[in-house]
């Protein structure tokens, strides 16, 4: 066995742990980097959540898509799917079979409480208009009587009055 070259083996740990070294670096930097648009995504989101519902159909591009893949979904929170924007309406952790189209009972489709809206056929009391929510219909403007509304507007005045449209 012949003579080690301590010299030589130093030289080459010392590059060896230069090396690590910089790599160390680097993550560290990444991981800032990573960091900070963390805090820049969450600030962004504590913004869009706090938008006036006027302002929102006109920035929907901003809020998430939807996702099946087990994400918890607090009540309220605004949502994309398919360029449509979502409500939700009881909080909830995503599955596939979910969808805010078929799941009417966790999702309503977002809308300006400003805007009045033109009615369509309730498909339960989930999206049935309430007291005080108002609709066109015929091209009238009606404001509902009562809570979970499924009638047809004008079809009969205890549960629709006949509203000035703006």
């Amino acid at each position: 066995m012949g003579k080690i070259d301590w010299s030589q083996l130093r030289t080459a740990a010392d590059k060896i742990a230069e090396q690590v070294q910089r790599e160390i670096e680097k993550k560290e930097r990444d991981a800032k980097g990573l960091a900070e648009n963390i805090v820049i995504l969450r600030t962004i989101d504590k913004i869009i959540e706090e938008l006036p519902d006027s302002e929102v159909e006109q920035l929907t591009y901003l809020y998430p898509e939807w996702s099946g893949a087990g994400v918890n979904l607090p009540k309220d929170k605004k949502l994309r799917r398919n360029g449509k924007l979502y409500r939700v309406l009881q909080g909830h952790v995503t599955q596939p079979d979910w969808t805010p189209e078929t799941a009417h009972s966790l999702f309503v489709p977002f809308r300006d409480p400003e805007t009045i809206p033109d009615w369509q056929l309730p498909q339960g009391s989930h999206d049935a208009p309430n007291t005080g929510d108002r609709v066109r219909h015929n091209d009238l403007c009606w404001q509902s009587k009562i809570d979970a509304n499924t009638t047809e507007p004008g079809s009969d005045p205890r549960w629709w009055e006949e509203i000035d449209c703006p």
